[in-house]
């Protein structure tokens, strides 16, 4: 859903990734104009590399979430979660329709099988192509019938407008609120190995009211996190 800014919620250690990422990488050059500085840039790739966000790590995680059985409840908890976080509504002449995209195909997958487990639709599943930086494989999920059916049972949509926080129905007991902790992790989530100097788990929200959600239900199941 549209927003502009990002609101990080952390568990564990401080990220150093944002010292790094904020680290002036410009430079003027001979002749007074402003570069980036190739030096300082190749030496924020390899503390990256070393020090930050284990991808491989975060997709195994990812991979054991979406392997793990869960009863048709925590599937429309997760299912909430995931749209909060990544989904986009939109209108066209033919009506209301969902769609949500990802990067991690196991996701996609999961995401899929969700769907049509708990209202029986057909999404439409697209592969995009990125045509820049990595050029990695975009999985997009549209979803054409039943829309507004999916988004009113999920509490999403109400009759005064959309929800950007999970109501109390989709995280009333344990098992609910830490499978929408699931879907918001499987959705932003990123986590380093525990071999790791700066272990951390960490998600982010474009809507600032759903990352404030998120830590409370964090720390209601245990999790000592700040934002």
């Amino acid at each position: 859903m549209l927003h502009k800014k990002s609101y990080p919620i952390c568990i564990g250690n401080e990220a150093t990734d944002y010292a790094i990422i904020q680290r002036d990488l410009l430079a003027l050059d001979s002749k007074g104009r402003v570069r980036h500085n190739p030096m300082a840039v190749k030496q924020v790739v390899e503390e990256l590399i070393k020090g930050g966000i284990d991808l491989s790590f975060t997709s195994e995680i990812k991979k054991e979430i979406c392997k793990e059985g869960i009863d048709a409840q925590m599937m429309k908890a997760q299912l909430c979660a995931l749209f909060q976080m990544r989904a986009s509504l939109h209108m066209n002449w033919q009506g209301m329709y969902l769609s949500f995209q990802t990067e991690n195909a196991t996701i996609a997958k999961h995401v899929f099988q969700i769907m049509k487990t708990l209202y029986n639709v057909d999404p439409r599943l697209s592969v995009l192509k990125k045509m820049q930086l990595k050029k990695n494989n975009i999985y997009r999920i549209q979803v054409f019938d039943k829309a507004q059916e999916i988004l009113e049972d999920l509490q999403i949509l109400t009759d005064s407008g959309l929800r950007y926080t999970p109501s109390v129905k989709m995280v009333r007991s344990e098992k609910m609120a830490r499978a929408y902790l699931q879907g918001c992790f499987l959705a932003s989530g990123s986590i380093n190995s525990p071999k790791s100097s700066n272990y951390h788990l960490e998600m982010s929200s474009q809507e600032k009211d759903l990352a404030l959600s998120v830590q409370k239900l964090m720390q209601l199941v245990f999790f000592a996190c700040k934002k």
